[in-house]
């Protein structure tokens, strides 16, 4: 099986043309992190998780720390479920859902 050789994550925007509004958030842009994972024979697959604006930096910062540890780790492309109890494990002090249940 093959293994993850990098992990690149990129950010888009689109503001909206009227913000999206609730009694407790305005909504004002769409905001995607985007993930790009390529295995060491070359095939590139991505991944998008919808963030808004609120702390795209922090998800960001969530996504760069289970990169380090998914490429320290020589996890297989298939072996997400490892992959997620050993992350989820390592951030336990975060906490399992959220901001880290995201990334």
């Amino acid at each position: 099986m093959n293994t993850i050789k990098h992990l690149n994550l990129y950010r888009a925007e689109s503001p909206l043309s009227k913000p999206i509004a609730d009694a407790t958030h305005s909504i004002s842009t769409i905001s995607f992190v985007i993930v790009e994972v390529v295995l060491d024979n070359g095939i590139t697959g991505e991944g998008y998780l919808l963030s808004f604006q609120y702390s795209p930096r922090a998800i960001e910062g969530a996504l760069k720390d289970a990169r380090e540890a998914l490429l320290a780790g020589n996890y297989k492309a298939h072996e997400t479920g490892r992959f997620t109890r050993d992350i989820q494990q390592a951030h336990e002090y975060f906490g399992e859902n959220g901001l880290q249940k995201w990334a």
